[in-house]
């Protein structure tokens, strides 16, 4: 005769253990979201930092000529090209308080729905999703400070490269960390990257 095998499971306790593995599936699955949610929140804060302070560096330059704030916006969007889970909100591009670095007041206005001129006259520009997907569609319009354009508020052709003083330009850009891009399914983390260069001497 065979080996007499021990006392069969019961119904209640077959019950348990299902619900114990379930229970553990949940809690490891919530584990791995976090995890993957916490690393790809680091590494868009990275791309975001790096974005900023490249624009600000491109942006005070004037050599060998004032680089236009649509110009900027291009160079963001081949950065988020390569960063399909960061979705912007705005980019500014202002003239930073004395003192503090902080948005001029009125600067951190709603970014326009549609592709059209915002910002504060003097102070700063004010771009959003319309204008990225325009200038990534090749629909942007060329640099200029015409009545109407993008860059009409803050002129970068008339900010003081030569004032004989230290002139400031600042970079900010929200965006949106978008979660279906990482299988988890919660609400985007705001994200926010903010960089100031000096304006360089113009050479005329």
């Amino acid at each position: 005769m065979g080996e007499r095998l021990g006392p069969r499971p019961s119904r209640s306790e077959r019950g348990a253990v299902l619900v114990e593995t379930a229970i553990f599936v949940v809690l490891l699955t919530t584990l791995i979201s976090g995890v993957v949610r916490v690393a790809s929140t680091m590494g868009a804060t990275t791309t975001l930092d790096h974005a900023a302070r490249s624009l600000a560096r491109a942006s005070g330059a004037s050599s060998p000529s004032v680089v236009s704030d649509t110009s900027l916006l291009m160079g963001l969007a081949a950065t988020l090209a390569d960063a399909p889970t960061l979705r912007l909100q705005r980019l500014v591009v202002f003239r930073p308080q004395p003192g503090t670095g902080d948005l001029p007041s009125g600067c951190d206005q709603p970014a326009p729905p549609n592709a059209v001129a915002a910002g504060v006259a003097g102070v700063c520009n004010i771009f959003g999703p319309a204008h990225l997907a325009a200038v990534s569609e090749g629909a942007g319009p060329s640099a200029g400070c015409a009545s109407g354009s993008w860059e009409a508020a803050w002129c970068p052709a008339t900010r003081e490269h030569n004032s004989g003083e230290l002139q400031l330009v600042g970079i900010r850009i929200e965006a949106e960390l978008d979660p279906s891009g990482l299988g988890v399914l919660s609400s985007g983390a705001a994200l926010t990257a903010t960089a100031v260069a000096a304006l360089d001497p113009r050479v005329d």
